[in-house]
């Protein structure tokens, strides 16, 4: 006996519906999952993903309505016909199916296409993050404009075929997910930048405090290198000290968070001295300053390097 229900089931596979609809979901996954990986390293507004999954969810019934109501067949686009119509022996061709399934697959990857072609136009993001307090600025220049290290290193690198943001950040700063948003090739960061020792007179605790700010660095790094593990960081700093002290700290930040491994290069800001000849640090503090030229020069090199960008460089 043929209930209504079976004979509509039968309709939705005659009309090949079912088969529409199923590689249609299919489609608009891909271009869905597609969409959200390649959106943020495009920096596309955050409603884009939204209008995305409504225009699919759109485009999912208007197939399915067509599949139900029209027929492509060798005469052309007709209405879809009752099965009584059509006798055992009359040929039946629809090909609305293959031909749909065919236009949707184009419209996919016409879009996949585009996506991956203005990731690869995407220049790399560079990050710049440091401090405003002005103990953390190292050149007196920069200082007086109540500039930061930041603006510096936009001066030294503009001339590379990067996106330059720079990031303000201090001892309370919590934005560690914007950054990871802006899906950041490379980030430049000054090893103090969460340290605030304010009005603070006693060297034990500012210790402490020092070694906390630390700590939050090293976690920032993780975080990031967690979520989007080919970031890259330059991390600089004017007490970094001798080779062996830089490679014990990045061998302690590899430690506990290993997917930092090959992905930080350290820096120490000098001018114009040999690191081995410094005997105080007051030295180093007076010296240090991105705008010396064998400074901006390193800085160039080392980004370069970590880019893998062959430029003429900037002297």
């Amino acid at each position: 006996m043929t209930t209504p229900f079976s004979t509509f089931l039968s309709e939705l596979k005659r009309r090949r519906v079912f088969r529409v609809a199923v590689v249609y979901a299919g489609v608009a996954f891909i271009v869905f999952q597609v969409a959200d990986f390649a959106f943020p390293a495009l920096h596309v507004p955050d409603w884009f993903s939204s209008a995305v999954v409504v225009l699919l969810l759109l485009g999912f019934f208007i197939a399915v309505g067509m599949a139900w109501a029209f027929d492509i067949t060798d005469e052309g686009i007709v209405r879809t016909t009752g099965p009584k119509r059509h006798q055992p022996n009359e040929p039946y061709h629809p090909i609305l199916g293959n031909i749909a399934l065919a236009i949707i697959a184009v419209v996919a990857a016409t879009f996949i296409a585009a996506l991956l072609f203005l990731k690869t136009k995407a220049p790399p993001v560079v990050v710049l993050m440091d401090s405003p307090i002005p103990e953390r600025v190292y050149d007196p220049e920069t200082r007086r404009n109540q500039g930061t290290n930041a603006d510096d290193l936009t001066d030294i690198l503009g001339y590379l075929p990067v996106a330059l943001h720079k990031e303000t950040v201090s001892s309370v700063w919590h934005r560690e997910d914007e950054i990871l948003k802006q899906q950041p090739t490379l980030i430049l960061i000054h090893r103090s930048c969460f340290f605030d020792r304010a009005a603070l007179s006693d060297s034990t605790f500012m210790r402490h405090l020092y070694m906390l700010a630390d700590n939050k660095l090293v976690a920032f790094l993780g975080y990031i290198a967690m979520g989007k593990p080919d970031t890259k960081f330059l991390v600089y700093s004017r007490g970094f000290g001798n080779e062996s002290n830089r490679s014990r700290w990045v061998s302690e930040a590899v430690n506990r968070f290993p997917q930092l491994r090959d992905k930080i290069v350290t820096m120490t800001v000098l001018r114009g001295v040999n690191i081995a000849t410094i005997r105080s640090p007051s030295v180093i503090k007076s010296t240090a300053t991105f705008r010396d030229p064998d400074t901006a020069s390193q800085v160039r090199r080392l980004v370069e390097s970590m880019l893998n960008l062959k430029v003429a460089t900037v002297e």
